[in-house]
């Protein structure tokens, strides 16, 4: 079992984006202290801190993101999406998204 207390992020990768979304999840999402990555979601964060939705039901709220973040600390939260250059999907493109959540969780108080 991962313990949140010792990573700084999660990335949830585009497999799991639906059992993510279940709502036993929702107040971990909320409650966790650190950020959530969804990796090639289109959904951006709803689908996984609202219980009474499932990931199938919303529709695509965010087609030109890669991935979007999610952070609560106490009752402030904080979301975020990332883009690919000219929304082409290739390894060059896909680090320097990685390398903007990067710089997001590096800018989060610890």
């Amino acid at each position: 079992m991962l313990l949140l207390e010792t990573v700084d992020a999660v990335f949830i990768q585009k497999d799991y984006l639906s059992d993510a979304a279940d709502s036993k999840y929702a107040k971990v999402y909320q409650k966790a202290g650190i950020p959530f990555f969804f990796i090639e979601s289109k959904k951006s964060y709803v689908p996984f801190v609202i219980e009474d939705l499932s990931y199938e039901e919303v529709p695509d709220l965010s087609p030109d993101m890669y991935a979007s973040g999610y952070y609560q600390s106490g009752d402030k939260a904080q979301f975020w999406g990332y883009g690919l250059y000219n929304d082409q999907v290739n390894p060059a493109n896909i680090k320097d998204a990685y390398s903007q959540i990067f710089t997001t969780i590096a800018s989060l108080p610890q």
